[in-house]
């Protein structure tokens, strides 16, 4: 049988869905726990998952064995299924275990999980019955809601006798007695005549234990009884009754209570005036749950769904700090089901009637390529494909998982994952079944189906989708792009990573040819209701445009968008693009960074040096992404390896040439830029182009991510290494690997140095030149360990190295070669700036200060021929503006230098590289030769004679005018 005939067999035999399928009764009205309690058929109807399971072992331990977990929030979101779990539970708990309705359920449970089927059978063989009480939410107060819950629950279970008389029972017969004593009766209606209270609003208001018709009846009280104050002599503490009642329930056949408030969002979100009390009776309750014992067992759930602190919100400070006293009762039992087990209950939602197999056999068949498609979707990579499709016909697998995601985020009471399912909606999936008979219940249909919610959304970014689908449907007639514009709605709604607005997926969740998908997506472009996201081919919503800015950029395009070089539209528009060799920075505590740049293949070759590139703006090294227009790697390649300047750049280069959809976003995006320039461009026109400029700018950066990534593009330097970020670094140790350590950010920085540490700083600095620093000392006494002095100080003092010494060593050179002629600190900032040193401006004056204090002799700092003093404020300076200063040092003193180390050599002492620390040396040396020798020598004064005593002789060919 060919396609065809498979087609037409299917279509002729299936007129409706309606007549393979139809929607589950169970699921077709929600369950009310209040309502349904004595519903026991819907036990026997329940099907427990791994899920559910999973619930119901934790209220069963809580029962069995541990007392501490009695007092539960139950937290998953609308649609779940929290109350029919609970309902279920509740019957289990309450019915005999040999009861029809549990017999059903537990014969289904075994088969899930016999463990916990076990455990049930244990827990009934004991004699476990635990009454249940289901609070109302639509109470003012939570006192008045207790009273009523418990009492209706002892009424329907027979044991009126059971509940204590409150003030509300002792008042009700006060009502009666006076109602039956003609002496009272006219004093009752004076009494209401004069206040305006009406007896009948009275009595019902008792009845539900209202607060504010027991303080009427107390004020009639006190009218009818001539002032007497009402003293019911009742014990009214709500939270005792309940302690007080599941203890009693022993002599009735209960292990005591088990407490359900439904709908618990809505007493949290009420925030009236009562309800810090509240909070402390709920917290009481709680307590008492948790203290209750294995005969009088208390529990108490609340269902909500969401976590108990995330209704925070805005609430005032001292109820914030009565939830959060509540919450500290309570353990959160989260209820959440994988995506497997929803499938799964979506599935037992849809009943298969006797001709399924065979028509959704045929299906298949008919729509192989479809299912295949989404077969190697990772979407789907943990589920069956086929127990999706099958399971769930007629539901698109797609709509089948969009619908659990989006329910998740949005559903409410009155729209659900199962309502969406089961209710008459025209767009649930039951009415598409009545309808219907060929083709998918596919994605758009879940758009159509929770919009209003989408417009309500506590989400302001779903709020904000659906705005914009919004607008886009009214710009467009054709049914085919208005259900694309839905499901792009859904997906980023959904914002899973592996269900996205590209092509193939779209037309898979309309089940289109991705022909028309893609014809429809062109369309939606041109109109510029959707844009296409260069870097990753999905769709999105465009942003909105004035005419006239769309004609502005559609004339510069004409007239001038090949005028500017593509590089030069790069490079202007990302200025600021660094990056780090993480590596070399982590080892030299400080940060190096290349300045990544874009230049045309063209432009590379007619370049002889990247020397111009460094003197436009501060870096360690340069990035190129070469655009390739030439599509000749090789030459490039070749050029590059010849150039100067080229050690501490990279080059990054397409192995293809740009593609066309790059080039004319660049150049769009230069037209919007040129175009904001306008200075005629009114307010509205500019926050729009604006707000577009930038989006097209987050979109080219993206998309140029992808084009010069480092797994794709030919990485050429001057060095052999594929790792493009070990390059990074290699080219940094190379290049400057005599840069010492100075481990303080804050300072080891060109420019920007925090204004905590200048002052510090400077301190330092003159600390050295003025020679205030005991060299040995570790740190400054004068100062805290922790202040910034110290932290400069010891910075230092820890970063002494051997690059540190020849840094220190090549100051010293350049002051000493100063002593014959002044010369402009040019050439010693230069030196100590370039590679191999590199050294940033905020550690700079550091280490000159240190080289000054170990210097001998006065440096003199000049200003042109201005004489200045030598401190840290005119070094900075001197750094700032090195061709207006020049040093010179004094003469003779490198004589004296000359001569000091000539005796350290003699006398084979080694020096400590400071002139003063030196001198020290010597001295000491010299002083404990002399006073070893015998006192006739210590007294001669020849210098014939000191050399017949065998000491080196030349220490006596230097004048004494080499040691003033």
């Amino acid at each position: 049988m060919v396609r065809s005939d498979i087609e037409r067999e299917y279509t002729e035999r299936t007129r409706r869905y309606l007549d393979i399928v139809s929607i589950n009764e169970q699921f077709k009205n929600s369950v009310n726990i209040e309502y349904d309690l004595n519903s026991y058929h819907k036990l026997s109807e329940y099907i427990p998952t791994d899920d559910i399971c999973e619930v119901m072992q934790y209220f069963f331990n809580a029962a069995e064995v541990n007392k501490n977990n009695r007092a539960n929030i139950l937290v998953g979101p609308y649609g779940k299924g929290k109350s029919y779990l609970v309902l279920s539970l509740l019957q289990l708990f309450m019915l005999d275990k040999d009861d029809e309705n549990v017999t059903v359920f537990l014969n289904k449970l075994k088969q899930v999980n016999s463990e916990l089927y076990n455990q049930y059978i244990r827990i009934k063989n004991s004699g476990l019955k635990l009454l249940p009480v289901i609070i109302n939410s639509n109470y003012t107060h939570l006192a008045q809601a207790l009273n009523v819950a418990l009492k209706e629950a002892l009424d329907t279970t027979g044991l009126n006798g059971v509940f204590p008389d409150t003030a509300f029972d002792v008042s009700l017969k006060v009502l009666a007695q006076w109602n039956d004593d003609s002496t009272y009766k006219e004093n009752v209606d004076q009494c209401l005549k004069k206040s305006g209270m009406n007896l009948k609003a009275i009595k019902n208001g008792l009845k539900e234990y209202d607060i504010q018709a027991l303080k009427s009846f107390e004020t009639l009280y006190n009218c009818v009884i001539n002032g007497l104050e009402f003293n019911p002599l009742t014990n009214d503490d709500v939270v005792k009754n309940y302690q007080d009642i599941s203890v009693k329930l022993k002599d009735y056949g209960y292990s005591g209570l088990f407490v359900v408030f439904d709908e618990f969002s809505k007493f949290i979100d009420a925030d009236n005036d009562s309800l810090l009390l509240d909070l402390k009776i709920l917290q009481d309750l709680a307590e008492a749950a948790q203290r209750s014992g294995k005969d009088s067992q208390l529990h108490l759930c609340c269902i909500t769904h969401k976590s108990l602190n995330a209704y925070y919100g805005n609430k005032k400070e001292a109820t914030v700090n009565a939830f959060r006293t509540v919450e500290g009762r309570f353990k959160e039992v989260n209820f959440t089901r994988s995506m497997d087990q929803s499938y799964q209950i979506i599935s037992l939602a849809i009943n298969k009637k006797e001709n399924f197999d065979k028509v959704i056999g045929a299906y298949y068949v008919a729509n192989q390529d479809f299912y295949n498609e989404l077969s190697v979707l990772d979407l789907f990579a943990d589920t069956s494909l086929k127990s999706i499709g099958k399971g769930c016909f007629p539901m698109n697998p797609l709509t089948t998982y969009a619908v659990v995601e989006v329910s998740e985020k949005v559903a409410q009471n009155e729209r659900t994952l199962f309502t969406f399912i089961s209710d008459n909606d025209s767009n649930s999936l039951s009415t598409f079944i009545r309808n219907n008979g060929t083709g998918l219940f596919n994605v758009d249909k879940i758009y159509d189906y929770f919009k209003e919610l989408f417009k309500k959304s506590d989400d302001k970014t779903i709020r904000e989708i659906e705005r914009k689908a919004e607008i886009n449907l009214s710009k467009t007639g054709d049914l085919l792009e208005k259900k694309i514009i839905k499901v792009l709605a859904i997906m980023k709604i959904v914002g899973n990573t592996l269900f996205v607005p590209a092509v193939d997926m779209l037309a898979n969740s309309l089940e289109i040819s991705r022909e028309e998908a893609l014809s429809a997506l062109n369309s939606l472009v041109e109109k510029k209701m959707l844009k296409k996201h260069l870097a990753t081919e999905q769709y999105d919503f465009a942003l909105a445009s004035s005419k006239s800015i769309t004609n502005k950029v559609d004339l510069i395009l004409a007239s001038k968008s090949k005028i500017d070089k593509l590089s030069s539209i790069l490079n202007d528009c990302f200025k600021h693009q660094f990056v780090l060799p993480r590596k070399y920075n982590a080892v030299k505590k400080m940060t190096r960074f290349y300045k990544e740049k874009y230049i045309s293949d063209f432009e590379l070759l007619a370049l002889n040096s990247f020397e111009v590139f460094y003197k436009d703006e501060f870096c360690d090294g340069l990035i190129f992404n070469v655009i390739n227009t030439m599509n000749d790697v090789d030459k490039v390649r070749s050029h590059f390896k010849n150039m100067q300047y080229s050690n501490t750049v990279i080059l990054k280069m397409q192995p293809s040439p740009i593609s066309e959809s790059v080039k004319s976003a660049i150049y769009h995006l230069n037209a919007l830029k040129e175009v904001l320039s306008d200075k005629g461009l009114d307010d509205l026109d500019k926050e729009q182009t604006k707000i577009i400029y930038d989006d097209e700018v987050n979109e080219l950066k993206s998309a140029l991510g992808l084009v010069f990534n480092t797994n794709i593009v030919d990485v050429i330097s001057q060095y052999d290494v594929s790792d493009y970020n070990e390059l990074l670094s290699l080219i940094m140790e190379k290049e400057y690997a005599l840069t010492p350590i100075f481990n303080v950010e804050m300072i080891n920085k060109e420019n920007g140095v925090s204004s905590q540490y200048i002052k510090p700083r400077n301190k330092v600095v003159d600390f050295y030149i003025n020679n205030e620093v005991d060299l040995n000392q570790e740190y400054l006494e004068d100062y805290s360990l922790s202040s910034p002095e110290n932290t400069v100080y010891r910075a230092l003092k820890h970063s002494d190295s051997p690059e540190l010494r020849e840094v220190l060593d090549v100051i010293k050179e350049f002051f000493r070669s100063t002593e014959i002629t002044r010369m402009s600190a040019v050439d010693l900032i230069s030196k100590l700036k370039k590679a191999p040193y590199g050294i940033r401006n905020g550690v700079l004056p550091l280490y000159i200060g240190v080289a000054i204090s170990e210097l001998n002799g006065d440096l003199i700092m000049y200003n042109g021929s201005r004489e200045l003093d030598l401190n840290a404020d005119n070094i900075n300076k001197m750094i700032a503006q090195p061709s207006n200063y020049y040093l010179n040092l004094k003469e003779g003193s490198n004589e004296k230098t000359k001569f000091l180390n000539d005796l350290l050599a003699v006398f084979d002492l080694v020096s400590a590289n400071n002139f003063k620390q030196d001198m020290d040396i010597a001295i000491k040396y010299l002083q404990k030769m002399v006073m070893n020798q015998p006192q006739i020598v210590r007294c001669l004064n020849t210098k014939d004679t000191f050399n017949k005593l065998g000491y080196k002789a030349e220490i006596n060919n230097y004048t004494a005018s080499g040691v003033n």
